[in-house]
């Protein structure tokens, strides 16, 4: 150490090479968050869909206006019957995605086909009482 330049270090550098393999380089964490940013996307839709907001009595507003301008001499019990099987069909979509998109991002698309398979034949408790 010269005692001109006190804050130099003595040490040398270290290689490149050594400590390479130690640092995560950006282009990995690029390709980590391009795989995986459906799936994070997702996991908050299911979030939101989750909330007060989206229950029975709010989706209601919508869908039974909708399903009235579709049906119009349809009675009120055939009405909510179809209200009840689409947020039910919304169910099994949202979590038919959710086991697909994570499926992708680890480059395993038949997995995510055959979990999505055995969802749908075991969607039979979508369809209990309400």
């Amino acid at each position: 150490m010269s005692p001109t330049e006190p804050w130099r270090n003595p040490r040398p550098a270290p290689n490149l090479d050594v400590v390479r393999h130690r640092v995560p380089t950006k282009d990995m964490i690029a390709a980590w968050l391009r795989s995986w940013w459906p799936a994070l996307v997702w996991a908050v839709v299911i979030f939101i869909f989750s909330t007060d907001g989206f229950s029975l009595e709010h989706t209601g507003r919508f869908i039974e206006p909708v399903l009235r301008w579709f049906f119009p001499s349809a009675p009120t019990e055939r009405i909510h019957l179809l209200h009840h099987l689409i947020r039910k069909a919304a169910h099994f979509f949202e979590y038919f995605l959710r086991v697909h998109l994570p499926c992708y991002a680890s480059l395993a698309p038949w997995l995510a086909l055959e979990l999505g398979l055995r969802r749908l034949v075991d969607c039979r408790h979508l369809f209990g009482p309400r």
